[in-house]
């Protein structure tokens, strides 16, 4: 079990500073009917993780784990989470007593369960199978959305224009206010398949979110492989990403769905 209270940084409310000594202009306080986090003075923060574990244990020494043992342990865990904190979020709506718009604060909290099975197939030979899924449930207030862009070399900010888009280069809206479904699978080859230079670990991904302001659900599909010189010391991944683009032109319209984009990574791990 991981239980923690922490108490998080004032959100910053004031645009950076732009070079040259300009004024720097101070964000509005709360947009209308859509929610982000509020700079007001936070709140504390109370997390938990519950999860137990039928085989070999996992160790606990560092706050993550490191996904797979390559055949080396046998994990069966299932566990469960939340996350809360009191008046987190804000956004502008209409006050019900006034019935003018007013600033209307709301309770952050993230529930979620998962399951991680990694387990050898030949132990002589080193094959193995990884395989974790996981559920997610997220209520950041009306509407909020979060992109997210890896490792992103391309401006955040997409050129299609509209009253939404989920961004440009690799960006899609990874969170948000509402339900999340994530899946993986692995298989790590024999040892030494390559000889000295190691072996393979091909690998599929999945997630599927339903966002409580979008139309269509939000469904990204991942397949790679990683090529383990030294297990996870030393190892390069190449993986294919294909993410749904969403879109809307005006407030009125819905925000759905208007095509898919891929993207190739290529990345170098190195632990010691």
């Amino acid at each position: 079990y991981r239980v923690s209270v922490a108490k998080p940084f004032i959100v910053n409310s004031a645009n950076p500073a732009i070079p040259g000594g300009a004024a720097v202009v101070p964000l509005l306080a709360a947009t209308k009917g859509v929610s982000t986090f509020s700079t007001r003075d936070p709140n504390p923060q109370f997390n938990g993780y519950f999860s137990y574990q039928f085989f070999d244990q996992e160790a606990n020494l560092v706050p993550y784990q490191v996904g797979t043992y390559h055949g080396t342990k046998k994990v069966f865990n299932i566990g469960g989470g939340v996350q809360y904190q009191n008046r987190a979020m804000w956004h502008r709506d209409s006050n019900t007593v006034t019935k003018k718009i007013d600033t209307v604060t709301t309770n952050y909290v993230t529930a979620g369960l998962d399951v991680f099975y990694d387990a050898p197939i030949n132990k002589e030979k080193g094959t193995a199978i990884s395989l974790y899924a996981s559920w997610l449930y997220s209520n950041y207030g009306p509407n909020y959305i979060r992109t997210f862009a890896p490792m992103n070399p391309g401006d955040s900010k997409s050129t299609i224009g509209g009253n939404y888009n989920s961004g440009g280069g690799s960006s899609f809206p990874i969170n948000g206010t509402g339900n999340t479904f994530y899946a993986q699978a692995g298989y790590r080859f024999k040892n030494n398949l390559l000889g000295s230079y190691g072996t393979l670990m091909p690998y599929v991904m999945s997630q599927c979110s339903k966002y409580n302001n979008f139309q269509d659900l939000m469904v990204t599909y991942d397949a790679g492989i990683n090529w383990l010189l030294k297990g996870h010391n030393s190892k390069f991944t190449l993986n294919y990403n294909n993410r749904p683009f969403f879109f809307q032109q005006a407030k009125t319209d819905p925000i759905a769905q208007k095509g898919r984009r891929g993207a190739v990574i290529l990345q170098y791990q190195v632990s010691f």
